[in-house]
């Protein structure tokens, strides 16, 4: 595996930093409830393909991990509402995930990104009167469906940079 940068031109070298720049953000966003995740994965390869004339990153890469990322995010936004619902959240349950995780990510602590879902979802499901352990099921419900939804979207996101990096500097 051969990372070369010969007989690339300075306009291919520089878009393809971009675009990189742009997909990694987007791995980023992920996790980061404030940025678009993988369609900002897509977005970057996009970019690098309309700016380079479709000859390296053609229609088809465009078209199936267009249809890959947003049938995850649709599929994950589906898995979350089912499996907290399977755990007994209510939706104020999943609205405390949310608020959760954004407390979590401003804090900056690995720790507080992960358990600020679970504190979230059972803090609300306690304001709404539920005993503790019932408060914590769902909460752990709904942070499981949020987990395994967050880990296939960096999967799919580090996969579509992985192709990306193959079919543009590393041939």
């Amino acid at each position: 595996m051969n990372i070369s940068t010969d007989g690339m031109t300075f306009k291919e070298i520089v878009l393809t930093g971009g675009a990189l720049i742009v997909m990694a953000i987007g791995v980023a966003g992920v996790i980061l409830p404030i940025l678009p995740g993988l369609p900002l994965v897509w977005v970057g390869a996009f970019l690098y393909a309309h700016f380079t004339g479709y000859a390296v990153i053609d229609k088809t890469y465009l078209i199936n991990f267009g249809l890959a990322a947003g049938g995850l995010v649709i599929l994950e936004y589906i898995f979350k509402a089912y499996g907290a619902k399977k755990m007994g959240a209510s939706k104020w349950g999943m609205i405390g995930a949310f608020i959760g995780m954004i407390v979590g990510v401003s804090m900056g602590s690995l720790w507080a990104m992960i358990l600020g879902p679970l504190v979230g979802a059972t803090l609300f499901e306690m304001m709404l009167g539920r005993r503790l352990m019932e408060s914590m099921r769902a909460g752990c419900g709904t942070f499981i469906a949020f987990l395994i939804g967050t880990i296939l979207q960096v999967a799919l996101g580090l996969m579509m940079i992985g192709v990306f990096l193959t079919k543009t500097v590393l041939k």
